[in-house]
């Protein structure tokens, strides 16, 4: 497994597309061009405005149920929440 690893980025690139291809060269020549890789730059999700509350109707003594509001996700979906 190999990287590459990209820095000069301008300095506001939140929200680019950035599409990477891979051309591999030996003395042979030039390989075919790999298939296109798209990465969309976000940024890190914002902070819940609010802090979690609890839903009194269905809390008990085995079960606590709370409510929180989803933040702004900075152009990338949520995929994991800590509580």
């Amino acid at each position: 497994m190999n990287t590459y690893v990209i820095t000069d980025l301008p300095s506001s690139p939140l929200g680019m597309t950035i599409k990477f291809r891979v051309v591999a060269t030996n003395l042979a020549g030039h390989s075919v061009t790999s298939n296109t890789l798209s990465v969309k730059i976000a940024s890190p999700p914002d902070t819940p405005s609010s802090a979690p509350s609890s839903d009194l109707t269905t809390t008990s003594s085995n079960l606590i149920r709370i409510i929180y509001s989803e933040p702004y996700n900075g152009g990338s979906t949520i995929t994991n929440y800590e509580i």
